[in-house]
């Protein structure tokens, strides 16, 4: 075999050893493309399912502001009501002592006793105070 046959076959073994390789990164290349195809999927797919999270979120967040408000509301009530009946209670106290010294009537002495929720006891109230 001449130099220029040797040549020539060691360009045709480089020749398929590069078309082996070309074969090789475009394999390479086609996984990456169908890795990517679906990362690009999985990523839409999360974008979306986001999307409706913080859509969901938002929803349940003016919920619990409105029934916070409320709540706020029916509290602030609850004390106005707390004091009004405080009020009273202490006003009908400054009443039981009376200048001529007269004792209340049998009647009021045998009033029957009414169920008082706790949180208008007034023990509760003064334990607040």
């Amino acid at each position: 075999m001449s130099e220029l046959e040797a040549k020539i076959a060691d360009s045709i073994r480089g020749v398929s050893e590069l078309r082996r390789e070309n074969a090789d990164v475009r394999a390479y290349n086609e996984k990456l493309a169908a890795d990517l195809a679906q990362a690009s999927s999985r990523n839409e797919f999360l974008e979306k399912r986001n999307i409706a999270l913080e859509a969901e979120r938002g929803y349940y967040m003016r919920h619990s502001v409105a029934l916070l408000e409320r709540l706020t509301s029916f509290a602030t009530h609850l004390n106005s009501m707390a004091e009004q009946i405080t009020a009273g209670v202490d006003e009908a106290k400054l009443e039981g002592y009376r200048p001529n010294g007269a004792a209340p009537t049998a009647e009021l002495e045998q009033a029957p006793s009414a169920v008082i929720p706790d949180f208008l006891r007034l023990d509760h109230i003064e334990e607040q105070r």
